[in-house]
């Protein structure tokens, strides 16, 4: 009896250490047309974003409100998130100038700056270093971005990645980037 308890023991403590890290599973939404591979199962959060005045959004000095619907997981300290702004009646060029502002308050959020970006590969792949406070009361560290993102059908669509630069996982940021898919609703 002893030999079978200490069996068991060992089989779902050493299961329970085995269990992967990245539990990739597939979310999509139809109607907007995108699926993407996240490494966890998401939450999803809208909240209202101001950006910053520009003479594509805004004529004058105003900001731009915009409603921003995130969806992410996070492992570890690291964010995988997708985000999405409707942007009814703007002009291609509006549109195109959300997008890039987006980038930019990505950017901004991690007090960093762009390593590269390639305007002309699909989705703007875009890499930024920069500093994350993960604690309230802790010192900021050294921090990675990378990010994708599109305009389609009257939709900003954003795959982004953000963590602390030790340990970042490169290969599967770059997984859940490359596994953005948008199509037609």
């Amino acid at each position: 009896m002893r030999s079978l308890f200490l069996f068991v023991f060992v089989l779902v403590f050493g299961l329970a250490g085995c269990s992967p890290t990245y539990d990739w599973r597939e979310v999509r939404d139809a109607e907007v047309g995108w699926s993407i591979l996240f490494p966890g199962k998401p939450m999803v959060v809208t909240r209202t974003v101001a950006l910053q005045p520009s003479p594509e959004l805004t004529p004058g000095r105003a900001t731009t409100e915009i409603s921003l619907t995130m969806h992410a997981s996070r492992i570890k300290d690291v964010s995988f998130a997708l985000g999405l702004v409707k942007l009814e009646g703007k002009t291609p060029a509006e549109r195109e100038a959300v997008r890039r502002a987006l980038e930019a308050s990505r950017v901004k959020n991690i007090r960093g700056r762009i390593d590269s970006i390639d305007p002309k590969a699909l989705g703007s792949p875009l890499s930024a270093r920069g500093t994350l406070q993960l604690k309230a009361d802790g010192d900021p560290v050294p921090a990675r971005l990378l990010m994708r993102s599109v305009v389609r059908n009257g939709w900003v669509i954003e795959a982004i990645v953000v963590g602390p630069s030790h340990g970042f996982p490169q290969d599967e940021a770059q997984q859940f980037l490359d596994s953005l898919r948008v199509g037609t609703p």
